[in-house]
This record gives structure tokens, sequence and C-alpha cells, in this order.
């Protein structure tokens, strides 16, 4: 996993729960690096998970609802960090749309061995149907950069989530435009 998304992370953690939370949940998940990443460098993914555990542990919630919450901030981060990635989109739909043709191109550019989740979209109405593929299983994030994406044009919509795999691995999401 990029490191890029593990200092996000630990900035999330540290703007909404202090540096000593920061600490403390490097700390406590004993991790190789000692939340020591750098953006471009690649970590295990069982570092996050490590991470996620113990946030989830000291804050009392839910790991699947601390990646939602991370999903969200981490929208607002590509809003500031990659302004040009929404040159020309007015609406959530044509944004998400653009993920896995545009998207996903320019973040391999910058991170080559990124290894993202897969991802296709179709567009009926007032609906837009998306596949996610992973199996780091990280739909709650996905979620979250949904969510992200949607109040960021302010569109109210509603969202369903079907699982495909029961692990996680393969999901649906059916967001409608309210």
């Amino acid at each position: 996993m990029k490191g890029t998304v593990f200092c996000e992370f630990l900035n999330m953690v540290e703007e909404n729960w202090g540096y000593e939370m920061v600490d403390r949940i490097i700390i406590d998940s004993n991790i190789p690096h000692n939340g020591a990443y750098t953006s471009v460098g690649t970590y295990e993914f069982r570092e996050m998970v490590s991470l996620l555990t113990q946030l989830s542990k000291n804050t009392k919630i839910s790991p699947n609802k601390l990646l939602f919450e991370f999903g969200d901030y981490l929208f607002k981060v590509f809003l500031k960090k990659y302004p040009e990635m929404f040159k020309h989109v007015n609406d959530g739909f044509t944004f998400l749309e653009r993920v896995p043709q545009k998207i996903h191109i320019e973040v391999n550019k910058l991170y080559p061995d990124a290894e993202l989740p897969q991802i296709t979209t179709s567009i009926s109405g007032n609906e837009l149907t998306m596949y996610y593929t992973s199996s780091r299983k990280l739909g709650d994030l996905a979620k979250g950069l949904i969510n992200g994406c949607m109040n960021h044009f302010g569109e109210k919509y509603t969202m369903q989530e079907v699982f495909v795999k029961e692990d996680g691995s393969e999901l649906m999401f059916k967001i409608k435009r309210l």
C-alpha cells in the first residue's frame, strides 16, 4: 500500500483525536516502520490494518465507520492536492464515472506500483452503478470517497451496497440522485 495513504490516515487521526492518539496507535500496533512513512514508499497492507484496529480499540468506533470517515477525509485531500482532476467536472456522477478511465490512470502515472481496486461504472438516468473489486476489501473506504464526492458537488443521494462476493472483495454500489 502506498505511503501517501498511511500519511493521510495518520493526518486524519491527528486532526480528529490529536497527536497523542497517533503515538498511541503506532506504539500499540507494534509495526515495523514505527509510523515513519514517506508518501512515495510502499508498505505492507497489514500495517494499515493494525493501525486501523488500534484506532478502533482506542476510539470505540467500528473499523468500518473509521474507513468510511477516512474515505470522506481522503476525498477532501484529493481536492486540495490534485485540483486538475476536478477541472471540467460539474457533478458527482461525472467525476465517479471518470475514476477508472482517467483518475486511476493518473494515479498509476504517479505511483506505478500502486495496487488500485478495479472499478467499473455505468449510468442510467439518475442512477450510477459502480462495481468495486479488491482483495483488500476496503468497500467502506470506497463508500467514504463516494460520499465525499457527492457532498463536494452538493448532490443529495442514496447509496445501496450489494455484496457480489460475501467476503467483500466484490461489491456493487447503486448511487441514486434525489
